[in-house]
């Protein structure tokens, strides 16, 4: 083969003549391929907390979080819980919404906003993230 050949790109017509080109698109879905990994990570979690593999204290069995969650809802307090959670999750959502954007514009309009904010976020920004 000579440098030219090698450089060239094969052609429809430079395909081997029994066999069909493959394309990359999507093959038919497989059937409940989404329940796969949530139940193989359940059937994992079973195992594992029947044989004694994954420590009660660091991870508890999922019969018991079944139970226990059982006992919450029958006592109403998991939808208090879950209430006041949303709730503070919520608050904090809009002050850091309303604080970023207040502090946004005085960087993005003003020369001393810029001045006095750009440097602790360019500080920021050159910290690699933590894994």
């Amino acid at each position: 083969m000579t440098a030219s050949t090698l450089a060239r790109p094969r052609s429809d017509a430079a395909a081997p003549a029994g066999r069909p080109r493959r394309r990359l698109t999507p093959r038919r879905p497989i059937p409940f391929g989404a329940a796969i990994g949530p139940t193989l990570l359940l059937a994992v979690w079973a195992a594992g907390s029947a044989t004694g593999w994954i420590d009660p204290r660091t991870l508890s069995a999922p019969w018991t979080v079944v139970t226990t969650a059982g006992d919450l809802i029958a006592d109403g307090r998991l939808q208090a819980n879950l209430a006041i959670s949303a709730q503070r999750a919520g608050l904090g959502l809009a002050i850091g919404t309303a604080v970023g954007t207040v502090l946004a514009v005085l960087a993005g309009l003003s020369r001393w906003g810029e001045a006095i904010l750009d440097g602790p976020v360019q500080i920021k920004r050159a910290i690699r993230p933590s894994r």
